[in-house]
């Protein structure tokens, strides 16, 4: 029998910290189980002590709305965000990774302080 080792904590959380990210590929689209509901998962990436990261993040619509305005989301009359989903690729922002409790007291990763990256010129 060969011995195991389960994370049975939960998530393993992004450390937290002010980044760079950028877009990695087109953020993929999908729905709650109960269909009531639609979620992207997108694909950033960034430097973390000193090597290339992949950082993964599940963002409902209302959680998006800095992060579509930093990567040239347009706001609508109605409040809305007209975006591009393919547009997106390669797009930088920055922001701070944060922990805080879910609904259920979990601990998760967020994203908080989203720009624009500012580009020196």
């Amino acid at each position: 029998m060969t011995k195991q080792r389960d994370n049975v904590n939960g998530f393993r959380l992004f450390p937290e910290g002010h980044y760079e990210f950028t877009v990695e590929k087109k953020p993929e689209k999908f729905k709650t189980p109960s269909g009531k509901a639609t979620y992207r998962k997108w694909y950033f990436g960034t430097i973390f002590n000193g090597q290339k990261r992949t950082y993964t993040k599940l963002l409902f619509p209302w959680d998006s709305k800095d992060l579509l305005i930093a990567l040239g989301g347009i706001v609508c009359e109605d409040g809305g965000i007209e975006w591009d989903d393919e547009e997106v690729v390669g797009k930088k922002f920055i922001a701070d990774v944060v922990h805080l409790p879910d609904r259920n007291n979990i601990m998760r990763d967020n994203l908080e302080n989203i720009e624009t990256e500012e580009l020196p010129f």
